[in-house]
């Protein structure tokens, strides 16, 4: 009991109460970092050292994400086991433990269901023999299946089905069509509920106008992912201010670049323009999408432009401001690329193309 008194000053008393609390189910919820393992560790010893009923370690079963968790947990508790039986050496109950802990069920969910179809093969009707397949025998299976499953339309040539196509295949082949939907499969088998994930995504798509569009969960998570974008690229700006700091005048041109409107020089048609900065354009941007102005914020995004401009005449920094510009750049693009290379009409007939 000296072990378990040391361990005591370890934990808050709600994690105390998650260790020793007996009789019913309790689920524990808790951020990284904030010692769940630890705690489910010292519940499994509790059980079996200290608890006024105490269970043997080899019947409980203990479910992680890795082996390397679950070895971890193993070598913790045995670890528990050897010091308590260091103080009560003719301990029955502990010295059974200690062979016991070589069949304790504390392993992947992986493992654990592996061993139970092993052991109850005749109740499913499998051959006994059965493996495990290697990943890329799955995927070559799974190719298979999916390619048998779509020369099926293509035969039937509906024209629901090459309208689909049309909307996330290239002119030249179905790739595209089928990463996607591989990542829909993906997506759905990582849901406790495969089949109802998959129907409330279906009803996301029921857009009828830019109304529908506007307040649906695929244009919040188009917000999500261009607030975080443009608030890295302001991120970029600032750093590039910061940069220039005390070289206004020597700098001047890539200044009011990356502040304001500037007149940019057509050496070809020798003509002179007045245009929005990059920078400029990314604030306007996150302004309208502030203001709630959405469907200004949709085509602002999707119509960036970027010009050359002058580099920085600063040798100690040209380098550095060059590579921020172009990690701002890529960022745009990337965002274009993955939401905004289409207008809202668009989308719109393609998700009723999904939905109907």
């Amino acid at each position: 009991m000296e072990e378990l008194k040391k361990q005591e000053t370890k934990y808050t008393p709600e994690q105390r109460t998650a260790i020793e609390k007996v009789g019913n189910n309790i689920l524990v919820s808790a951020g990284a970092g904030s010692g769940k393992t630890s705690v489910l560790v010292e519940r499994m010893i509790y059980k079996v050292l200290y608890a006024k009923d105490k269970t043997n370690i080899d019947e409980l079963l203990v479910v992680t994400f890795t082996n390397a968790a679950a070895l971890e947990m193993k070598e913790r508790i045995l670890n528990r086991i050897e010091s308590e039986l260091e103080l009560n050496p003719e301990d029955k109950f502990l010295q059974e433990q200690i062979i016991r802990i070589n069949k304790a069920q504390i392993s992947t969910i992986d493992s654990f269901c592996l061993k139970v179809v092993k052991e109850n093969f005749k109740i499913i009707d499998i051959e006994p023999n059965f493996r495990i397949g290697e990943t890329s025998e799955i995927n070559l299976i799974k190719d298979e299946a999916l390619e048998e499953f779509l020369e099926k339309y293509y035969e039937d040539g509906e024209e629901w089905f090459y309208d689909l196509l049309d909307a996330f295949s290239s002119k030249y082949d179905d790739t595209s069509f089928k990463e996607i939907f591989w990542q829909i499969y993906e997506q759905a088998q990582n849901s406790p509920y495969p089949n109802l994930w998959l129907k409330d995504s279906y009803n996301e798509y029921e857009i009828n106008n830019e109304k529908d569009f506007f307040s649906s969960k695929i244009f919040e998570k188009l917000i999500e992912f261009s607030k975080e974008t443009l608030n890295l690229c302001l991120n970029i700006k600032q750093r590039i201010m910061d940069l220039l700091n005390g070289k206004d005048e020597d700098e001047s041109t890539l200044i009011e670049f990356l502040n304001k409107d500037y007149i940019y020089k057509n050496k070809t048609k020798k003509t002179e323009e007045e245009r929005e900065g990059e920078f400029l354009q990314i604030e306007r941007a996150y302004d309208y999408l502030n203001n709630n102005e959405f469907e200004r914020f949709y085509n602002k995004i999707k119509d960036i432009t970027f010009f050359r401009i002058k580099s920085a005449k600063d040798k100690e920094i040209k380098d550095e401001i060059r590579n921020l510009m172009e990690k701002n750049r890529e960022l745009i693009k990337d965002l274009q690329k993955k939401f905004f290379d289409k207008d809202i009409n668009t989308i719109i007939l393609e998700s009723q193309m999904i939905y109907k």
